[in-house]
């Protein structure tokens, strides 16, 4: 399993407009055709105007498989119209990452053996 974990910094000013518009638009599609969703967090030390969210994959080739599906969407590719508009993003940053051999997705995330 690899977790694709993205963190995004956007202007302060359009911070709120950019959750409104992926929570409306970018997550219904990546809900029915990414890897599971692991959450969006936001930050409140550090870079406060960034946040990031989680997906995992069984590996590097089915996220791929799975985004190249879902970019073609029309309903995505107005999303990424609509964000290009906003102008909200300054950077994006993504990493692949896998679990620890003692840590599972389950709650509570460390189990003791």
């Amino acid at each position: 399993m690899i977790i694709d974990h993205r963190t995004y910094t956007i202007y302060p000013s359009k911070f709120l407009a950019f959750l409104e518009l992926w929570q409306s638009a970018a997550l219904p599609v990546q809900l029915k055709h990414s890897g599971r969703f692991l959450g969006m967090f936001i930050t409140d030390t550090g870079p406060v105007n960034s946040l990031l969210h989680m997906w995992a994959y069984e590996d590097a080739a089915d996220r791929e498989a799975r985004r190249r599906k879902f970019e073609a969407l029309p309903e995505w590719i107005d999303y990424r119209r609509r964000l290009d508009a906003l102008d909200a993003l300054d950077k994006v940053e993504t990493k692949l990452i896998r679990p620890a051999p003692f840590v599972t997705l389950e709650w509570p995330m460390v189990t003791t053996g």
